[in-house]
């Protein structure tokens, strides 16, 4: 059993409580109706959470380079170099991330604002300019779809190809999926905004992707992962039954939170990959 998928369980499950109890509250208790609006403002306790995580993901792509190239006498030097290219590339990245974050809580103006009673309105345009489609839509075709598509067709990478390792090291795990996917599927579904068409066809491919997954490579799913899909079922119903509560907040940055979580989950499986990938070559 790997410890990071372990790890990112527990810490899966404990966001999952976070939030079914926030928005659950919010929505079905009338004394509590604004905590979900409260949580998620913008350099609140979700946008906290995200940086906690963001710093764990940037420090594990400033190790895991080092880890890996400490290796290369067995993997060569191509794999090294590819891996080390995109830990780059995605460090750049989530620094960004991690800068616009930081930015959200220590610049936040002192100002006593009552939550809005009205929904978040977005045009396609607006929607499709902004963070959260870039977010999502990487994360899906990165992290969903590519990975799943792989399991379900059954194919095999050649661990002897140079380009084949750096693919076999960079495999996202189930857990991961699963933790992508549940961050995909949170969204306001019964709203108006132009957005719920694009997560709800991003949801029904993954889904309809890991139940063929399930029926078809059963083996790779152990005692975590079928808890993460139980998980992942439960999120999916109380995101459905509190979209009233979710369009009262801004639900992105605690769906944020669920994403940096699926990435952080990704970068620290490298090195358990690529100790897999150096047994099979030795082997």
């Amino acid at each position: 059993m790997r410890f990071n998928t372990i790890v990112y369980s527990y810490l899966f499950f404990a966001l999952f409580i976070f939030n079914a109890l926030a928005l659950l509250s919010s929505e079905f208790m009338p004394i509590f109706t604004q905590v979900f609006t409260l949580l998620t403002e913008d350099g609140r306790v979700y946008d906290i959470f995200s940086c906690i995580l963001l710093f764990i993901a940037l420090l594990t792509l400033c190790i895991m380079p080092l880890r890996i190239y400490t290796k290369r006498s067995t993997l060569g030097k191509t794999a090294p170099f590819i891996v080390t290219c995109i830990a780059f590339v995605l460090l750049c990245l989530l620094a960004i991330l991690l800068y616009w974050l930081w930015d959200k809580i220590f610049t936040k103006e002192d100002i006593a604002i009552l939550p809005s009673e009205n929904p978040i309105v977005l045009t396609w345009q607006s929607y499709y300019t902004s963070l959260e489609f870039a977010i999502s839509f990487i994360c899906w075709i990165l992290l969903i779809i590519l990975p799943l598509t792989y399991k379900a067709l059954s194919l095999t990478i050649n661990i002897q190809h140079r380009v084949g390792k750096s693919m076999l090291i960079l495999e996202p795990s189930i857990t991961t999926i699963l933790i992508v996917m549940s961050a995909n599927a949170y969204h306001p579904y019964f709203s108006d905004l132009p957005s719920r068409y694009i997560h709800f066809a991003c949801f029904v491919v993954a889904n309809l992707l890991l139940l063929y997954v399930l029926v078809r490579n059963k083996k790779i799913f152990g005692f975590y992962e079928y808890v993460n899909v139980i998980l992942l079922a439960l999120s999916i119903f109380y995101f459905v039954l509190c979209s009233s509560s979710m369009l009262r907040g801004e639900f992105f940055n605690a769906q944020l939170t669920l994403y940096i979580l699926g990435i952080c989950s990704w970068c620290s499986e490298w090195l358990y990959n690529q100790e897999i990938v150096q047994e099979q070559i030795t082997s």
